[in-house]
């Protein structure tokens, strides 16, 4: 019998979670796109089968948090499931904005069951280019 040990490493486990299918955890949790441009912080989620009064999206502290409730859909009659896939619930995703961002600014549309949100980076927080001068010498 050939027997191997095997030792709980903290890094592997989280990985394993992160990839992990998402109804093997009990939960819903959808997927998120974010991406960092000049002038901006741009996140979608795909959110099929929800509406938008079942979202909320907020900023504090530096943190975008998205979170809402897919619900069950109610079948009458009399029927004996064979299968079911879908996942339903409560979900909540934040992301951490590291630098400023224009909160009054920030854009949320839904659309085709996907939302996108838009995060203006504040005009502090922005690349600025800086031109360089120079001086000729006389001789």
């Amino acid at each position: 019998m050939n027997r191997s040990l095997s030792i709980y490493d903290p890094f592997r486990e989280l990985v394993r979670r992160s990839f992990a299918d998402d109804t093997s955890l009990g939960q819903w949790i959808p997927r998120v796109d974010f991406y960092e441009t000049e002038s901006a912080y741009q996140v979608t989620l795909d959110l099929p089968g929800i509406s938008k009064e079942n979202l909320n999206v907020t900023y504090e502290n530096k943190m975008l948090t998205i979170s809402g409730e897919k619900k069950v859909e109610k079948t009458e009659g009399d029927y004996s499931n064979h299968r079911v896939e879908r996942s339903f619930g409560h979900f909540s995703r934040s992301i951490h904005l590291s630098k400023d961002v224009n909160a009054d600014s920030i854009k949320a549309e839904m659309k085709n069951g996907v939302l996108h949100i838009d995060v203006p980076k504040a005009e502090s927080a922005q690349a600025k280019k800086i031109t360089i001068s120079s001086q000729e010498v006389v001789s």
